[in-house]
């Protein structure tokens, strides 16, 4: 199988790199073969091979993706193809060689342990959309496709987690909830004892993520606020921009002086809405109790 996901995806790529459409890279077959390869990627050691050949592919589909989508699938891109920027930077393509050449840690969210990435809330984003799919569609193949799509990256999330990550808890619960749909619609016993582990290990992680809600750090949310410009905002991301600072774009934190700003332009707006707005003069005139006749208000 893992031939010939390999064999299927570097034809995708290669005609992506021939013509300016996309298709054979957008489709929900490719994401498809990426994911399986990845979940079918060697076990001993980093497999270079399927990490440059689903790297590219998620670089192709970000620079043709719609904005919404282009976000999480650059990154996905650029933290696949770390790895290999560090033993072949020859097969990066420019873009994500540039990013990683003037600084940034290519390491920074890879795990040579489980060769594999780091940051689940990448795969959580990807594994949204074919969920969203599955329960709106009407065709029970079609939504079956989507639904194994969404369980195979809620996988690479739990993977990608590690045993400590404050979204492991919402992973299992999600990745659970899935197993039982699918249960449902397959009858298969293996996708019942799946879901039974995983249950378990949520119900395990629930104490660690009581501990956590209650310190002071709050859960990240996506995309990280401290990431670049280009990564909020949905563009392909401003490479030199965030390798000017000289430290990794996703380990960065806000300062004090960043929350202060944010406090007193929330003071500001609120203040204006009090006094100057418009639409707090109609609402005070409104509101006025009437008065007797022959007075002025």
């Amino acid at each position: 199988m893992r031939a010939q996901l390999l064999e299927s995806l570097r034809a995708r790529i290669r005609a992506a790199e021939r013509r300016e459409d996309g298709g054979d890279v957008l489709s929900w077959e490719a994401l498809s073969e990426a994911v399986g390869l990845l979940s079918h990627r060697r076990s001993q050691g980093l497999d270079l091979e399927a990490l440059v050949t689903a790297g590219l592919l998620f670089f192709h589909r970000a620079m043709r993706q719609r904005p919404e989508r282009r976000l999480v699938e650059m990154v996905a891109a650029a933290q696949l193809l770390g790895p290999v920027y560090a033993s072949a930077p020859h097969l990066v393509p420019a873009r994500v060689r540039a990013f990683y050449a003037n600084g940034q840690d290519p390491w920074e969210h890879f795990s040579a342990g489980t060769g594999f990435t780091t940051d689940p809330y990448v795969w959580w984003e990807l594994h949204k959309d074919p969920t969203q799919r599955y329960l709106v569609s009407d065709e029970d193949r079609a939504g079956l496709a989507c639904l194994s799509l969404a369980l195979a990256l809620l996988r690479l999330a739990r993977l990608s987690a590690g045993p400590s990550h404050p979204l492991l808890p919402q992973v299992l619960t999600g990745t659970a909830a899935l197993l039982g749909l699918y249960r449902a619609a397959t009858g298969d016993l293996a996708a019942c004892r799946e879901a039974v582990e995983v249950g378990r290990a949520a119900l395990r992680e629930l104490p660690r993520a009581t501990r956590r809600a209650d310190s002071p750090s709050p859960t990240p949310g996506w995309p990280p606020s401290n990431w670049p410009g280009g990564w909020r905002t949905g563009r392909p991301p401003s490479w030199r921009s965030a390798a000017s600072a000289r430290r990794s774009p996703w380990a960065r934190t806000r300062t004090a002086a960043a929350a202060s700003t944010s406090g007193a332009r929330s003071r500001s707006w609120r203040d204006w809405w009090t006094t100057r707005s418009p639409c707090s003069r109609r609402w005070r005139c409104s509101t006025r109790q009437p008065t007797a006749p022959g007075r002025r208000r």
